[in-house]
């Protein structure tokens, strides 16, 4: 069942609405009839069904428009296939989603498990970009769930429309969110919020994806994060969504992996040795010691101490976020 983040947060009046419009894109309605009101509220509205929706992936969400006169108002959305193949390819959407998370989680894992579970998923399996691209109708369907999943490609809104679907189904509250990020500059962006142990945190699949397509090395940058991690990267109008106050549910909180010093660091190495794992993760706390080194300082300790340990002349592709401190290491 979809976590309706956006409908909680409406007066009666707007909810109305809103369950109005969900039920005539659940019907694959071509006109909708809805209580009259302005068209950029009727906007606002159709935008917060299909973000706490992501499931009616059939829908076009770039094609809405209007029909009205002094009495009544009426939405024509648009769908992605035409009405007699609505149905089949959204339970074919539905399906696959299901069969997916069936597949990858248990209802017994942690909910941070289920999580990495799914994140670790679209890594492997999703691509970004843009689908098709010399079609302009491929560049939209790009940002929906539909086809980041069945093409295995997407862009930001598809794959955090595609990581919702996925959640929900695995019983783990989830929003879509979108704001700007600054990679290079300002631009659009969209990605999540998830709600777990009674905190909200940040998650940028998108991020990650990219780290994994561009150095096959699985990273958790993206993994649960507080605003406080976001700010100066992510951009977000904050009355409209919750505070992420906590980093309590990160990935390397919840494996132990923060650390302060060069000691703690050298033993984070010798673990993933002894492991015989070639890929080294670790969060430096903000604040301690290490944090005060840059990143280059920080690769050449550890490349000076795997040398060392091994005897071994090494070379190690390094990932390192400076916002966070949260660093990747695979030795070659």
């Amino acid at each position: 069942m979809s976590f309706v983040y956006n409908f909680s947060q409406m007066n009666a009046k707007d909810k109305e609405i809103y369950q109005q419009i969900y039920e005539g894109l659940c019907a694959y309605s071509p006109r909708i009839k809805i209580n009259r009101t302005s068209r950029e509220q009727a906007c606002e509205l159709y935008a917060a069904v299909l973000n706490d929706h992501p499931e009616l992936s059939i829908v076009d969400n770039s094609a809405l428009n209007f029909e009205y006169n002094a009495v009544e108002f009426y939405l024509l959305p648009g769908y992605w296939f035409c009405q007699q193949d609505i149905y089949n390819n959204h339970m074919q959407f539905l399906e696959e989603c299901e069969f997916i998370v069936n597949k990858i989680v248990s209802p017994s894992m942690p909910e941070i498990e289920r999580e990495i579970a799914i994140h670790d998923f679209l890594c492997r399996n999703i691509e970004y970009g843009y689908y098709d691209t010399d079609n302009n109708m491929g560049g939209k369907l790009s940002q929906s769930a539909f086809c980041t999943l069945f093409e295995r490609k997407g862009v930001c809104k598809g794959i955090s429309m595609l990581f919702k679907c996925l959640m929900d189904l695995a019983d783990i509250k989830t929003i879509v969110i979108e704001g700007e990020i600054n990679d290079s500059g300002w631009e659009p962006h969209a990605w999540n919020i998830v709600l777990m142990n009674n905190h909200f945190s940040h998650v940028d699949i998108t991020k990650d994806i990219c780290i994994y397509r561009e150095n096959d090395i699985m990273a958790y940058h993206g993994f649960n994060f507080s605003d406080g991690e976001a700010n100066g990267k992510y951009r977000w109008n904050h009355s409209q969504y919750p505070v992420c106050d906590s980093n309590v549910n990160g990935y390397y909180e919840w494996k132990h992996l923060i650390i302060n010093d060069e000691i703690q660091m050298e033993n984070m190495i010798d673990k993933s040795i002894s492991k015989g794992s070639r890929i080294i993760q670790f969060k430096i706390q903000k604040g301690s010691y290490l944090s005060c080194f840059s990143k280059e300082n920080i690769a050449q300790k550890i490349v000076d101490y795997i040398s060392q340990k091994t005897q071994k002349d090494i070379l190690i592709k390094y990932i390192f976020d400076e916002n966070s401190g949260k660093v990747v290491v695979e030795v070659e």
